[in-house]
This record gives C-alpha cells, structure tokens and sequence, in this order.
C-alpha cells in the first residue's frame, strides 16, 4: 500500500500560505505567498528515489532505508497532516484484503489508465472492471463476502 500511495498520493498538490518572510532552500518566500508541494512530483523525484517510476514494494518492507523526511508524504505532514490518515490506510487494507479474497478483478478491456490531477489523484476515464466470485473458504473470514 505504502508504495501505490507513493506512486499514486491522494492529495495531487498541497497547498499552505506562508505567514512570514522565510527562505526555502535559500529562495525568499515573501509573507502571503502560496507554496505549493506535488506528492506526484516529490515521490517521483530522482534525488530522493532509485528507479522512481518503478513500482517496487520492497522500498517500505522491514529493514527497508527510511525514506528521507519529507520525501514520503502521500496525506501531508506536519500539524496539518490528514486527520484521517491512519483511517484511510485502515479501510484501504480491509476492502483490498476483502476484494481480493472474494473476487478476481481485471480490466473490462486492455487500455492504458492514466491518472490526472485536479485536487485528488484520479484516473483521466474510470476503467470499467470485469469481477468473478471465487470459491471462499469457510472460516471467519467467510463471512466478510456474503
């Protein structure tokens, strides 16, 4: 999970406001001034990642560098980090384990999806996807796919 929101971050853009005169990286940043940080560039970018187009799930395994601070932040950072993080991550683990475990999933038909960003990562056209039931194990499990 930590790797697709690497590659594909809720959040296109984060925007603040600077509420002083401060210097980024030795560039002024006047009071008022919009600053704007793209995940989707950050998370892409060559100085901070080996092969940033990879898909490489291994980059967050136990044991795994620690990606530098600030170079991972697929809801934010800092006091205006999403709230609601921890709970995203949360459903997102418990919906793919239950779609994954019920159906197969694939593509209706074989095309390139593209992601766009407005304020939310997406894709440019929703995908239609094809799902067939598989055969569940009895057990507690079982009962999360009716």
């Amino acid at each position: 999970m930590d790797e697709a929101l690497r590659l594909y971050s809720p959040a296109f853009v984060i925007v603040r406001q600077a509420l002083a005169d401060d210097l980024a990286d030795g560039i002024p940043v006047p009071a008022g001034s919009l600053v704007m940080i793209s995940p989707w560039v950050l998370h892409r970018h060559r100085r901070l990642w080996a092969t940033p187009e990879a898909f490489n799930p291994a980059r967050f395994l136990p044991g795994a560098p620690e990606p530098a601070r600030f170079a991972y932040m697929p809801f934010g950072a800092g006091p205006r980090f999403c709230i609601d993080a921890q709970f995203a991550i949360t459903v997102l683990a418990l919906t793919l384990a239950i779609m994954v475990r019920a159906f197969r999933i694939r593509l209706a038909e074989p095309r390139i999806v593209r992601p766009t960003g407005i304020v939310s990562t997406q894709p440019d056209d929703p995908p239609p996807f094809l799902t067939q039931r598989r055969e569940v194990q009895s057990g507690a499990a079982a009962s999360l796919c009716p």
